[in-house]
């Protein structure tokens, strides 16, 4: 057993640097990339995320067929009610004035529905910290390899939140020490979730399943918030649009992608 306190410190505060480290990151490029591009990079990105929520969430037992189990039912609105209550809650979204405030109450949003399926993943981690019998984080979870897998994860999989910022926020206007809170907000809303998980994991079996599947649902308003980026307006012809589209969705998908190898 890893003792409760420190452990889950370290838990807390590594998810926290990483995931600010990847917004940072998406913000401070935004100067010099655009936000169609940005956007089209968190998307690669999400589709990794996606599908492997969805395995979290046992594909929502579709292999059980039309049995109207009590889990294929429990696990289906759970991704119902996940999708329906951010969609509703943050409608505004589909608005043509989404920016300033606006678009800052959306990126927070994006930010927390992502971050809703790391409350299984930190769930996970204080049950395995609880039974262990290795003394070190680092030998409890398989080494240094699973760690940086970690911590590139928690840096790419928000950025989807940051693409939404940097599109919605009209944050030029911000000096840096105004984009670095915003960005600091933005990763403390998405790792919250992981860190309530990490707790109440370590003093009690959770089915994280369900919130797997929760987390699917909501994590559709993120896809949506940025995707939004993608079909802005277009000044003049842009040549090669498309393909650097590609290229960076391309990107994002490959950098999550060996993430999980390290992870394998």
């Amino acid at each position: 057993m890893l003792p409760f306190g420190i452990t889950d410190l370290e838990f807390s505060l590594v998810t926290l640097v990483s995931a600010f480290v990847g917004i940072a990151l998406i913000t401070g490029l935004s100067r010099w990339v655009s936000a169609r591009l940005l956007a089209a990079f968190a998307l690669g990105v999400y589709f990794w995320y996606f599908t492997d929520t969805l395995a979290g969430a046992n594909y929502l037992d579709v292999n059980s067929g039309f049995s109207l189990s009590v889990g294929l039912v429990s696990l289906v609105l759970l991704f119902v009610v996940g999708l329906s209550v951010f969609f509703g809650v943050g409608g505004g979204i589909f608005s043509g004035e989404s920016a300033g405030a606006t678009g800052m109450f959306v990126a927070l949003l994006a930010a927390l529905a992502l971050g809703i399926h790391g409350m299984a993943e930190g769930a996970d981690f204080g049950f395995t910290a609880s039974q262990t019998p290795s003394s070190t984080i680092l030998d409890a979870f398989g080494g240094l390899a699973p760690s940086v897998s970690w911590v590139l994860h928690k840096m790419l999989e928000p950025t989807a939140a940051a693409a939404c910022y940097v599109a919605l926020t009209g944050h030029g206007n911000k000096n840096a020490s105004g984009r670095m809170f915003d960005a600091l907000t933005l990763s403390v809303v998405f790792v919250t979730p992981a860190v309530v998980g990490s707790i109440a994991g370590y003093f009690t079996p959770i089915n994280t399943t369900y919130l797997y599947a929760l987390g699917l649902g909501t994590s559709v308003y993120a896809l949506v918030s940025v995707g939004k980026a993608l079909y802005a307006p277009v000044a003049g012809n842009q040549s090669w649009l498309s393909m650097k589209v590609a290229a960076a969705v391309l990107l994002g998908f490959l950098f999550i992608f060996i993430s999980a190898l390290l992870h394998s």
